[in-house]
């Protein structure tokens, strides 16, 4: 079979589409990538061919205009900068997403690409399906990502939670869409679709967000993707530098900290709060600095020691938070409960702590036996 796989965000959005679309490229199946384009050349090194996009989702993501909105939690805002970026290559989106469906037997989107996907099916009849790496489907059991309230405790009330921030990202994204479909010469889609009428995946873990008690037919919960070690070896990302090597042999596992394409407004004021509680709890910290860490004016130290403890941060170095958390799961064989399902929405403000922002929901659980 050929695959096309649309894909667009950060790296957190992207990855989950690599590892399922390197698994299909080792059962011999031919996949294709259309991707922003600061991942492209990282796709490539997956051994998938990438499509670039144009839109470049780091540079974003590193601007302090993106960290403020994210953290106050504007995500009316942040829709509307991501889709008028997208209009200035909306024309280069879609001949990407055309290149990466050709010849295609079916197309499979991240959620931030689904409707582009909805609209290559008007255009060629190729089925395309939607691998939701966070929860956004509408459930009775909890509210989405965008309400700040958690759970209205009324199955109506949550459901209205996600269908409104579906509702608001379908009005946003309505002219380049239309766009699209003129310029593939297909009928514009007319009615936002409604996500339960579609099969989709779910690409997270239950013991991240429980499984709906709704979930609609045709939907799977199937857990995280996980990079295979040859695939990390391409990547590169399976060698821990050296210097950390030695801090991780030198004491217990650390809490390995993962910030991704979280917001930070003040990321040594994070890092301090993060040592303070390390030293707390007495245990050692590993903190992987995100998108938002980069360009800081006063870079953070590398190594920060409080009496007897010590917290270490790292730049994007996947396989150091990797063994951190193969280290805990094969020495401790600790079991995990699943995180209650009232997590902290996208939309929560976390400006006061200096750090937050749409992943937050997607982080792991800490282990109830070091709670």
């Amino acid at each position: 079979m050929r695959i096309a796989m649309l894909a667009s965000g950060t790296r957190g959005d992207v990855q989950p589409m690599v590892a399922i679309g390197d698994e299909l490229a080792r059962r011999g199946h031919e996949v294709a990538v259309a991707v922003n384009s600061d991942l492209a050349d990282w796709v490539t090194r997956a051994g998938l061919r990438a499509v670039p996009t144009g839109v470049d989702f780091k540079r974003f993501l590193s601007s302090a205009e993106s960290r403020r909105m994210l953290a106050h939690g504007k995500v009316d805002t942040t829709i509307r900068r991501i889709v008028a970026d997208e209009h200035r290559v909306n024309q280069q989106i879609v001949n990407a997403c055309v290149r990466a469906a050709e010849g295609a037997d079916v197309i499979l989107t991240t959620v931030t690409m689904s409707l582009r996907g909805l609209c290559l099916e008007k255009a060629t009849g190729v089925p395309s399906r939607i691998l939701y790496s966070f929860p956004i489907v509408p459930t009775g059991d909890f509210s989405g990502i965008m309400p700040r309230v958690r759970d209205f405790r009324m199955a109506w009330a949550n459901r209205g939670g996600s269908r409104m921030l579906n509702q608001l990202y379908w009005m946003r994204n309505k002219a380049n869409l239309d766009e699209m479909s003129d310029l593939m010469g297909a009928p514009r889609v007319s009615r936002m679709p409604r996500q339960e009428e579609r099969p989709g995946l779910h690409l997270y873990s239950p013991r991240v967000v429980p499984e709906p008690t709704d979930l609609p037919g045709g939907h799977e919960l199937i857990g995280f993707p996980v990079l295979s070690d040859d695939l990390r070896d391409r990547l590169g990302e399976r060698t821990v530098p050296a210097e950390l090597d030695r801090w991780l042999d030198a004491g217990p596992e650390p809490v390995y900290f993962g910030f991704g394409s979280m917001p930070v407004l003040d990321p040594e004021r994070t890092l301090r709060e993060l040592i303070e509680v390390t030293a707390r709890r007495g245990i050692r910290g590993l903190v992987g600095a995100g998108a938002s860490w980069a360009g800081t004016p006063t870079a953070c130290p590398t190594t920060c020691s409080s009496p007897g403890r010590s917290s270490t941060t790292t730049g994007s170095c996947p396989a150091a938070g990797r063994r951190c958390t193969t280290a805990a799961r094969e020495r401790r064989r600790r079991r995990c409960g699943p995180v209650s399902r009232r997590w902290w929405p996208a939309s929560s403000p976390t400006s006061r702590s200096g750090a937050g922002g749409p992943n937050s929901c997607a982080s792991e659980p800490p282990c109830r036996s070091a709670a």
